[in-house]
């Protein structure tokens, strides 16, 4: 199923929830927000979030530094 990923098209099996997108990425779950179709999920729901078609997500990593 396609969908968009930081403004880029993306295919991902049907039945895939946020918290199996991340890790199929290898993203830490707990150092990103993601907006799901203009809405920000709060990490507490990347397991219950389910991704579907045309669905539009923005992953916005936190970068430490000094």
């Amino acid at each position: 199923m396609k969908i968009r990923i930081n403004g880029e098209d993306a295919e991902v099996n049907p039945g895939l929830l946020l918290i199996d997108l991340l890790q199929k990425r290898q993203i830490n779950p707990a150092a990103v927000i993601i907006e799901h179709n203009h809405q920000i999920i709060s990490c507490s729901q990347f397991p219950n979030t389910p991704i579907q078609e045309n669905d539009r997500l923005e992953i916005i990593s936190f970068v430490g530094g000094g």
